[in-house]
């Protein structure tokens, strides 16, 4: 079993260099202010029950190609060991 954490920790990294990796808990509100900083996207509800697709999809965009995956997947422990596990069933 791989521990993923939350999409959420795994995207604070993308837009956010200067956040501590090794923390995993109240990812949302350390995305949100991420991306407060930015101006660039909507926040994200505490509660997930908004619509977010728009912010994810914007977030994810930057995930296209693999070398940018495994580059950016170094941020975050949880996100760096799925994608090593992916790439053991080289996909």
């Amino acid at each position: 079993a791989i521990g993923i954490h939350s999409m959420e920790c795994w995207l604070v990294g993308i837009i956010d260099g200067s956040h501590n990796n090794s923390k995993v808990n109240n990812c949302i509100d350390r995305l949100n202010r991420a991306i407060g900083k930015t101006n660039k996207y909507k926040i994200i509800p505490p509660n997930k029950k908004e619509n977010s697709k728009e912010t994810y999809t914007k977030l994810a965009s930057r995930l296209k190609k693999k070398k940018d995956i495994i580059r950016i997947s170094k941020k975050n422990v949880g996100f760096e060991r799925f994608i090593e596990q992916l790439q053991n069933i080289n996909l």
